[in-house]
């Protein structure tokens, strides 16, 4: 039987996070939906003041400025610090 998604990300992410010990995390987050998930999933375990997402504007499309800008927006909208 298949389990359902979030769960288990969140299970995931909490066992990652005990491995490492409490502090603030580093996510890297590209805007797409997997590294979004994580990014969420991060904030939910360990509380959106511990998380600092980080992604890049790599300039290689037209649009990476654009999609740098949502994931930094979207993160602070959670309540995360977000670097460009």
């Amino acid at each position: 039987m298949a389990r359902a998604p979030v769960p288990a990300i969140h299970e995931a992410v909490t066992a990652a996070l005990a491995r490492v010990g409490q502090g603030r995390y580093g996510v890297a987050c590209s805007g797409g939906a997997d590294s979004i998930a994580l990014a969420d999933a991060a904030i939910e375990v360990a509380g959106a003041a511990n998380i600092i997402v980080m992604t890049i504007d790599h300039g290689l499309t037209a649009e990476s400025a654009r999609v740098a800008e949502a994931v930094a927006a979207w993160a602070r909208d959670r309540g995360a610090t977000a670097i460009v």
